[in-house]
């Protein structure tokens, strides 16, 4: 994924052909949740600032607190490709370590782009950090690699899916065997049917549930055409967090118009700027005492505004 690239958003009248769907709701009808937390901790995924974090991690992180955010996910340990300096771009962990504490920004939870096997290196990330759960962002099997250029590649039978699985309770396995957290993260290739199955299932069945958790994007489920709710009271014990984002039903994906790895990531907006109703939402992660949401937005040329704004929506929604 190229990093500060331009983006193309094309919309229509879908929205209105979409209005009987059972995920799109009108923002301005959802009501306070009965048992919503109005004093919940959120966070952000800093790949949402990934261009300013580059510029100004000190800066950034100041900014993000100054909005209400008491957490930050940091993204790339371990190393991204296509964004040379993730994940601290210059800064040494001692370094982000004091410039989290000085705005009282919390990280617990951190997305493992790269292999991340040095033990050393991921007991001092995490103490330093303070991080629970290392976060596996997107599976190795999801990408394939053709003449210098990487795209979506869906595994289409049980077997594969099954290695995948195994390599996953591997990797969960060691960070528990070193006394952290391990939790997978979705996007909507794992809810395509592999042999009368989604690729999701596949992996929460064949994973030790110790080993193994979920940090559920609502985002990226809706994009699926699964409702986020519906997910939830699905996966719900093995969900440690959530990525808090919306769905606009209106945006028209044409993967031509577009370079992003996955050009559904142009309907992926804050919450209150799609279709997704959050009240229940709010309820059931209060209900199960399901921490760690994070506002993200994949693709935006206005991350503090989407940010600042999908924040304010959710706490409206607990008054």
């Amino acid at each position: 994924m190229a990093f500060g690239r331009r983006h193309f958003l094309k919309s229509s009248a879908a929205l209105a052909t979409l209005a009987g769907s059972p995920l799109l709701w009108s923002c301005s009808e959802q009501k306070p949740a009965a048992a919503c937390n109005s004093a919940a901790d959120y966070g952000v995924q800093l790949y949402m600032f990934r261009e300013s974090f580059a510029k100004d991690p000190k800066g950034t992180l100041a900014q993000i607190a100054a909005m209400g955010f008491t957490q930050v996910e940091p993204f790339g340990l371990g190393g991204f490709i296509g964004i040379p300096g993730a994940p601290f771009f210059g800064l040494s962990i001692d370094e982000i370590a004091s410039a989290l504490k000085a705005v009282n920004l919390k990280t617990p939870t951190a997305h493992v782009s790269g292999k991340l096997d040095d033990a050393n290196h991921t007991h001092e990330l995490a103490s330093k950090l303070g991080i629970d759960y290392f976060i596996e962002p997107l599976a190795e099997e999801l990408l394939a690699f053709n003449d210098g250029k990487v795209s979506i590649a869906v595994p289409d039978t049980a077997d594969k899916v099954l290695q995948m699985a195994d390599r996953i309770n591997l990797r969960g396995k060691k960070f528990h065997d070193q006394g952290f957290g391990f939790a997978y993260h979705n996007h909507h290739m794992e809810f395509a049917q592999v042999e009368g199955k989604t690729i999701l299932d596949w992996l929460m069945e064949n994973t030790d549930p110790n080993y193994v958790k979920l940090q559920l994007d609502l985002g990226w489920v809706a994009v699926a055409d699964i409702a986020p709710l519906d997910a939830l009271q699905k996966y719900g014990d093995r969900v440690i967090g959530c990525h808090m984002k919306d769905r606009d039903y209106s945006v028209q994906v044409t993967a031509g118009e577009t370079d992003e790895l996955m050009p559904e990531a142009l309907q992926v907006k804050a919450p209150g700027q799609g279709g997704i109703d959050f009240t229940p939402i709010l309820a059931y992660l209060d209900e199960h005492n399901i921490q760690n949401r994070y506002v993200e937005v994949d693709v935006t040329a206005q991350p503090f505004e989407d940010a600042k704004f999908g924040l304010a929506h959710l706490q409206k929604l607990c008054r």
